[in-house]
């Protein structure tokens, strides 16, 4: 079914953005807390990457929460 192929690659893109968003956040963590073992302040483009990284994983789970919902409702009127 053309809907089934289309909501399972709708899926996996946002499961994988979910992936990124999760490893920019891990990396940028790390810079931030590296560099402050070392005794210097986070590097401002660390925080930004942080911040964009947060912003990217809440944004895909909508796309997943958006994405659930649509089924749901595709599931409803077909029944």
């Amino acid at each position: 079914m053309y809907i089934q192929a289309a909501n399972s690659a709708g899926y996996a893109n946002s499961l994988q953005g979910l992936a990124n968003a999760s490893a920019q956040v891990t990396n940028a963590s790390e810079r931030i807390a590296t560099r402050a073992t070392e005794g210097g302040s986070a590097s401002v483009q660390a925080q930004v990457d942080l911040l964009a990284g947060e912003k990217l994983y809440a944004a895909n789970a909508r796309v997943l929460e958006t994405q659930s919902s649509m089924i749901g409702s595709v599931l409803n009127i077909k029944a």
